[in-house]
């Protein structure tokens, strides 16, 4: 798992990462070809920047009241003679 407190060290053809936990060791990942490394560490770091600072979410709106339908006005009715 990728976490935001993660240390990078990129070096040719090389990305070093320290972990969260402090009593383990620090790992790394080799590649063969140093533009496949330069395309992850860019990635990585995306990754890790929104991690970091998470975009603010849209407040979410309550759902609105249902509209009834008005009734008409009654017409008063005309009483028997």
């Amino acid at each position: 798992d990728v976490h935001p407190s993660w240390e990078l060290d990129c070096q040719q053809n090389y990305i070093f990462y320290k972990v969260d936990d402090p009593s383990k060791r620090i790992r790394g990942l080799w590649f063969h070809e140093q533009a496949e490394r330069v395309r992850f560490e860019e990635q990585l770091e995306r990754l890790l920047g929104s991690l970091r600072n998470p975009a603010p979410t849209a407040a979410v709106e309550p759902p609105a009241e249902p509209q009834t339908l008005a009734k008409p006005p009654q017409q008063a009715q005309p009483s028997p003679p």
